[in-house]
């Protein structure tokens, strides 16, 4: 059975996940032949949807430990062979290689993704974390957002600066204004002039928009 829902915020996906993993794609394997979505809406129930299994390589957990570091996770996806492309929220695209923030749950014996179809994951460009830092660790929330505003050795720049908007957004989500605040700050030194210049756009815009009384989300969530 496929899970469909409204696009939930960081903080619903959270709370809703049994299990939260940060963690890198080793293979996708399809488990049959695209079939026609079983869910309520007029529009959803028109998808071709395909059953697939992730296998992960777990790098980081939150909430619960996994069942191994190596596990396989499943779901169902957008399917080529549907006539029309989805727009935004955009599907869920997994690839060999991709480092993932996954939300997932737990179904039988089995782990699966949170919900289906739509992107509820978070592609890591900040690259691999071995450890949190210790001013960071005092909740699961703080811990994610350390991991998304804080680049690793093998952190992907251009990428990185692309997806700040969306990392900043579930920081301020996961832990609040202050710890969001102060972790930008740290990139608006980077060495990167890329990230230096976006951290440095996005500070200076949500202090413009809450100072006008306005809501600065919808340019984080880009």
């Amino acid at each position: 059975m496929e899970y469909f829902r409204d696009f939930p915020t960081p903080a619903a996906r959270f709370g809703q996940s049994d299990l939260v993993v940060v963690g890198t794609i080793a293979a996708v394997d399809a488990l049959g032949a695209p079939q026609r979505s079983k869910a309520k809406s007029p529009i959803q129930n028109r998808f071709l949807i395909e059953p697939i299994r992730m296998r992960v390589l777990v790098e980081n957990s939150f909430k619960r430990e996994p069942p191994s570091r190596t596990m396989d996770v499943y779901g169902y996806i957008y399917s080529e062979q549907n006539e029309r492309q989805l727009g935004h929220p955009l599907p869920f695209t997994p690839e060999k290689g991709q480092r993932r923030l996954l939300f997932l749950r737990s179904e039988g014996n089995r782990i699966r993704l949170l919900h289906d179809v739509f992107d509820y994951s978070r592609r890591m460009f900040s690259g691999q974390h071995d450890r949190v830092d210790p001013a960071f660790a005092s909740s699961a929330g703080t811990s994610i957002s350390w991991m998304l505003l804080t680049r690793g050795d093998d952190s992907i720049p251009e990428g990185f600066a692309v997806r700040l908007g969306e990392y900043t957004w579930y920081a301020h989500e996961l832990a609040g204004t202050p710890v969001m605040m102060e972790l930008l700050k740290r990139l608006m030194a980077d060495p990167d002039d890329r990230v230096r210049k976006r951290a440095n756009q996005l500070r200076a815009s949500f202090e413009y928009e809450v100072e006008r009384g306005a809501d600065p989300y919808p340019d984080f969530a880009r």
